[in-house]
Parts: structure tokens; sequence; C-alpha cells
């Protein structure tokens, strides 16, 4: 029964987040002096395939945010997707799980991006941390190491962009660079940065 309910929910997020599209982003709202010409990285190495297991407003944990999955095996080198200054880390927590009792039980890493919007990498692993608060980092740069830390169901990595303005704390979409073009990342799908 265990099994049914968790592949029925797996099926669930597929659905409901592979539909975010070009269309909805032109309506999406941006904090103040957001760069949206900017087209981020994939925030792994060149050689990886990543697979985005919760898109844009998935169902299961990004309900009303703009936020990524991306599913990584534990270890995976993660890599700054813009460049920027390091402005949040936390490396020491070992465990995670299925509730909300473990969200703020996660690894991080948060960088400040020029034009003032931030960056945040979630359910790093232990010790998975390889910047400090201070630290300029550059586009593809390695920052650390996924894991399952956190209100994590399994490794992978939660990216999301955001900015503070006069309505409080706002996610936003983002561009990405992949097989040589410019796209919005879909739920459910596959991508290399490379061609």
């Amino acid at each position: 029964m265990q099994y049914l309910f968790f592949s029925f929910l797996i099926i669930c997020i597929f659905i409901f987040s592979s539909c975010y599209t070009s269309k909805m982003y032109s309506r999406a709202s941006f904090p103040h002096h957001t760069d949206t010409s900017f087209v981020y990285r994939l925030p792994v190495l060149n050689k990886n395939k990543v697979y985005v297991s919760q898109g844009y407003y998935g169902v299961f944990s990004h309900r009303r945010i703009f936020a990524l999955d991306f599913r990584l095996k534990m270890n995976t080198p993660v890599c700054a997707a813009r460049s920027g200054i390091v402005v949040g880390t936390e490396w020491k927590h070992n465990r995670g799980g299925a509730t909300r009792k473990w969200i703020d039980k996660a690894n991080y890493v948060e960088i400040k991006h020029d034009d003032g919007t931030w960056a945040s990498y979630w359910h790093l692993q232990y010790n998975g941390v390889i910047v400090k608060n201070g630290d300029r980092v550059e586009v593809g740069q390695l920052i650390g190491y996924s894991g399952n830390t956190g209100f994590s169901t399994m490794p992978h990595l939660h990216f999301e962009l955001w900015g503070i303005d006069e309505m409080g704390y706002k996610t936003f979409p983002s561009f990405f660079y992949v097989s040589g073009k410019r796209r919005i990342l879909q739920g459910g799908r596959s991508y290399r940065i490379i061609p």
C-alpha cells in the first residue's frame, strides 16, 4: 500500500511540475532591479546530465514558489549558477526526512548576485560546503556537494532564486542555458549544459 501511494505521489509531481511555460514566465512578478535577461547555468559540472524531479510550483513542496529540484546522487559536485558573494552557509547537519519537522536541518549555500537577488542551494551533504561567507564565486565554480539533509525524501539539490522588495520575500523563475539553447526547465525532464 505504501509503495502504491509513493508511486502515485511521484506521478502527480511529474504531471503537475512539468507544465510551466514561457508565457507564464512573461507574467511572473520579479523583485525590483532583477536582471531578467540573465541566463543561468545548470548548477552541476558540464559533463553531468541532470534530471528535474520537481519544477516551478510543483505540488509536493513548491506550491507557491518558483524553485527547482535537481535529482542528484549523493556527493555530486554543485556549482554556482551565477557569480556573486556567498552570504550564507550551513554544513553541520547530517540527517533529513520526509516531514516539515526537518525543514531547518538542511545544509545550504546562499549567494547574492550583482543585481541584488539571491540563489539558494539546499540539501547539501554533511560537511559538504566548500565556500565560506564573504567569498566571491564565479559562475560554474564548485561550491559544495549534494546530499539529503533537511526536508528531503531523496538525495537532490533544491535551487531557488529570490529577492526582497516592498512586498517582502519573492521567488522568481529563470532561463537556463542547456544544450546550446536558452530554456525554462520543466519537471520530469533531463538536461545537459553542453550540446
